[in-house]
């Protein structure tokens, strides 16, 4: 089954379908159907052209904050510090061991800086 060269029976039977259909058409009523399709597809990709130059341009005019630095600087402070989270915690995880922290304000602080540019 693995090296075979010969399609499936079923796959032989719709080949042979599509043919007989295929003759069935005239030369002229497929020119027809042919030229239908080039020109929908040449609209529809003039379409996605001037869609795709549309929004070029107006991401060039429009230079929005797409952030909020407060809310950034509130992530950066629960993920670091877990400022703002509550102390409890499920029934048989251990508390973590402290160690001496860094000041919180400071490293909030760069992360500010860092997203003034």
């Amino acid at each position: 089954d693995h090296l075979r060269t010969k399609p499936d029976p079923e796959v032989e039977e719709q080949e042979k379908q599509l043919t007989t259909d295929a003759a069935r058409i005239g030369t002229d009523v497929a020119q027809k159907q042919i030229q239908s399709l080039n020109k929908m597809c040449s609209n529809l990709l003039e379409k996605i052209s001037k869609e795709d130059r549309d929004s070029e341009s107006g991401g060039l005019r429009q230079n929005k904050q797409t952030y909020n630095p407060a809310d950034t600087n509130a992530l950066v402070a629960a993920v670091a510090f877990g400022k703002g989270l509550s102390n409890r915690r499920p029934p048989g995880v251990p508390a973590p061991v402290q160690s001496g922290q860094p000041n919180t304000n400071a490293i909030i602080a760069g992360a500010s800086a860092m997203h003034a540019d």
